[in-house]
C-alpha cells in the first residue's frame, strides 16, 4: 500500500519523462533542410523592399542613434513595430558588426527554433507517438508558405517562436503537470508582445481559457481562468515595462500611435490591407502544401479521434483563425504562427494509418511536382503571363533539374515506411527550393536590388528627396539617415524653392513589357545615366507625358534603374529640374 501511494505521488512527475529521454531522429534532419533553404534564401536574394529594407533601417537607426526605446524611420519616430526583432538584430550587430548577412539571419534563426519547439510540443501533446513529431518537423521545414517566407526579415517568425514557447507552458501545466507554465506562458506571451504587439493573445489565451475543454486532467477548467490571468499579468508586465517608457520618450503623437493607432486601425478599418473575411479561407490549403497532396493524411483523417492533444490543436488554430479572418487587416505571412499548429494535425492524422506506402500514394505529388517545375517553359504559352516574361527567368537546365527531384520522392517510397517517404518529399521539395532560388539569382532576384540606385544617390552633392510616399528603402542599403519625402505636387514646388539644385527620385508608371517610346531608352539605361542620344529623347518624351510633376521644366535624368514590384519592372527615375 506505501509503495502503491508513492508510485501515485510520482505518476505527475512521470508523464513527462517519454518527452526527455526519447532521442530526435528527424529532428537534425528538418534543421538541416530548413537551414540549407534559409542561407540559400539569403544568399541568392538582396534586401526585398518594402519589408526588409524598411525593419533593417529601423534596426540601423536604433544603432546610430543609440536610442532603444524608441525607434525611428528616416529621422521620424516609427511606432508601427515593437522593438524585439530590432534588438535582436542589434545583438547580432555587436558580435558580427554592421553586416547585412548578420542582421538578415535573425529572423531564418527564429524560423530554425520553432522546428525543435514544435517537435518538444508534439511530444507533450502525444507521449507516446513519436512518429507525429518527427513527421511533423519534416513537414514544417517544407511548407511552401513556411518555406518561402520564414527566411524574409519579418517579425511572423519571431512571433511564432514566442506563440510556440507560450504554448508549451500552456501545455506544461496541464500535461506535465509544472506549477512554472503559465510563468513560462506570461514571459513568452510578453516577449510576443514585443516582437509583433497583442496579437500574440489570439493564439495563446484560447487554448489558455479552454484547457478544461481540451484536457482530461480533473479541475483543469477552475484553474485555467486564474492560470490565463497569471499568464495576462506577466505579459501586461513585460509589454508596459517597454511602451510606457517609451511613450513617454517619444512624444504625444508618437505615444498615441504607439498606444491605440495600430491595433485599433487593423482591427475595426483597417489602412492598410484591407480584406474581406474569407480571404484567409483559401490560403489556408496553400500553407499546407504540399503535403495535403498525400493520400495517407487523407486517409489518416477519417481514422483520427479527437484526443486531447487534437483538441488542444484545434483550440489554437480555430481560435486564432476565427478572429484573424474577422479583422480588416489580413496578409498571407498573418497565418505564420498557425502553420506549426495545423502541421501538427496533418503529421498526427498521418500517424493513425499503418498502411505501407504503395505507388499509387504518388499519383498526385509527382505529376504536381513535374507540373510546377515545368510551369516557366510553357508559361509564355498562356497570353496573360506573356508581359511578365517568366520563361527568361527560370533556365531550361533549371527546369529539367527540379524535375528529376520527383525521382528522390518514388525511390523514397520504395523504402514502405511513411516516415521515410516522407523525409524523401521534404528533401526533395528542399532540393526543388534551392534549384529555383539559385536560378533566379540573376534573373529575377537582382530586380529588387537597390544598392546601385543607393550608390548613385551617394555620389551626388545635391539635397535628395523621393516623389511620393517613401518606405526607407534605401536608408540602410545607402546607410543615409534620411532622404526627405515629397508627398505631391505642392510639396515639390516648396522644396525646390529651398533646394534649387536638388535632384528627385521618381517611379514612373510604366511596366517593362508596354508599348510607351519610353520604354527601349530606359532598358538601355538601366542601372547607369542616359548616354546623351538617349537623354535628349528621355527628356523631350518625359516632357510630353504626365508620368512626371512638373514635366515641363525637366533638366537632366541622371540615373534610371528598374525595379521590381513582385512580377511587375517599372522604372525609378532620378531627376533635376531648371530653376
Amino acid at each position: 500500500m506505501q509503495m502503491q501511494r508513492q508510485l501515485t505521488a510520482a505518476a505527475p512527475v512521470m508523464v513527462c519523462h517519454p518527452v526527455r529521454e526519447r532521442p530526435m531522429k528527424f529532428l537534425p534532419v528538418a534543421i538541416l533542410i530548413s537551414l540549407a533553404i534559409s542561407l540559400t534564401s539569403v544568399l541568392c536574394r538582396p534586401l526585398l523592399p518594402i519589408d526588409e529594407t524598411r525593419y533593417l533601417a529601423v534596426a540601423w537607426e536604433m544603432a546610430e542613434r543609440g536610442d532603444f526605446f524608441v525607434s525611428h524611420l528616416n529621422g521620424a519616430t516609427y511606432a508601427h513595430k515593437p522593438p524585439l526583432l530590432f534588438w535582436l538584430i542589434n545583438l547580432v550587430w555587436q558580435m558580427t558588426g554592421l553586416s547585412d548577412l548578420g542582421g538578415r539571419l535573425v529572423a531564418p534563426a527564429c524560423g530554425l527554433l520553432c522546428l525543435p519547439l514544435t517537435h518538444r510540443l508534439s511530444l507533450r501533446l502525444w507521449p507516446d507517438d513519436r512518429t507525429t513529431a518527427d513527421r511533423a518537423v519534416l513537414m514544417l521545414s517544407t511548407c511552401l508558405v513556411w518555406m518561402y517566407l520564414s527566411p524574409v526579415t519579418m517579425f511572423d517568425t519571431l512571433l511564432s517562436a514566442c506563440a510556440l514557447l507560450a504554448l508549451l507552458g500552456v501545455s506544461r501545466t496541464t500535461v506535465a503537470g509544472s506549477r512554472f507554465g503559465w510563468l513560462q506562458a506570461g514571459i513568452a506571451t510578453g516577449c510576443g508582445i514585443l516582437a509583433k504587439g497583442p496579437v500574440i493573445l489570439l493564439f495563446v489565451v484560447p487554448v489558455s481559457l479552454l484547457a478544461g475543454w481540451w484536457s482530461r486532467t480533473p479541475g483543469t477548467g477552475r484553474t485555467s481562468v486564474t492560470g490565463s490571468l497569471l499568464l495576462l499579468a506577466v505579459a501586461a508586465v513585460i509589454g508596459l515595462g517597454w511602451a510606457i517608457p517609451s511613450a513617454l520618450l517619444g512624444g504625444n503623437e508618437y505615444a498615441r500611435e504607439l498606444l491605440f493607432g495600430q491595433t485599433a486601425g487593423r482591427m475595426v478599418d483597417s489602412f492598410a490591407h484591407q480584406e474581406p473575411f474569407w480571404w484567409y479561407l483559401p490560403l489556408v490549403p496553400l500553407c499546407l502544401l504540399p503535403w495535403l497532396l498525400l493520400p495517407q493524411l487523407w486517409r489518416g483523417l477519417r481514422k483520427s479521434a479527437a484526443d486531447s492533444g487534437t483538441r488542444f490543436v484545434l483550440t489554437w488554430t480555430l481560435g486564432a483563425l476565427i478572429p484573424l479572418c474577422l479583422v480588416s487587416g489580413k496578409q498571407l505571412h498573418y497565418l505564420m504562427p498557425l502553420i506549426p499548429g495545423l502541421i501538427l494535425l496533418c503529421a498526427r492524422a498521418t500517424s493513425q494509418t499503418q498502411e505501407p506506402t504503395q505507388c499509387r500514394d504518388l499519383l498526385l505529388l509527382v505529376p504536381a511536382t513535374i507540373l510546377m517545375a515545368s510551369f516557366p517553359l510553357w508559361a509564355s504559352l498562356i497570353p496573360p503571363l506573356r508581359p511578365y516574361r517568366i520563361d527568361t527567368l527560370v533556365s531550361a537546365p533549371a527546369c529539367l533539374l527540379m524535375m528529376s527531384t520527383s525521382l528522390l520522392v518514388v525511390l523514397a517510397f520504395q523504402k514502405r515506411c511513411l516516415t521515410i517517404g516522407i523525409c524523401g518529399i521534404a528533401i526533395a521539395t528542399a532540393l526543388f527550393q534551392i534549384t529555383l532560388l539559385l536560378s533566379l539569382r540573376s534573373t529575377f532576384w537582382e530586380g529588387f536590388d537597390q544598392q546601385p540606385l543607393a550608390q548613385h544617390i551617394n555620389t551626388l552633392n545635391t539635397p535628395v528627396a523621393w516623389f511620393g510616399n517613401y518606405h526607407g528603402q534605401l536608408n540602410f542599403v545607402g546607410r543615409t539617415l534620411q532622404i526627405e519625402e515629397v508627398a505631391d505636387d505642392k510639396a515639390l514646388e516648396s522644396w525646390l524653392q529651398d533646394h534649387p539644385t536638388g535632384q528627385l527620385i521618381c517611379r514612373l508608371r510604366l511596366t517593362h513589357g508596354s508599348n510607351s517610346p519610353l520604354v527601349p531608352p530606359l532598358i538601355r539605361s538601366d542601372r547607369s545615366g542616359p548616354v546623351a542620344a538617349d537623354q535628349q529623347q528621355l527628356l523631350e518624351l518625359l516632357r510630353r507625358s504626365d508620368l512626371l510633376p512638373r514635366a515641363s521644366s525637366l533638366a537632366e535624368v541622371s540615373f534610371v534603374q528598374w525595379i521590381r514590384t513582385g512580377l511587375h519592372e517599372r522604372p525609378l527615375v532620378v531627376v533635376r529640374y531648371a530653376s
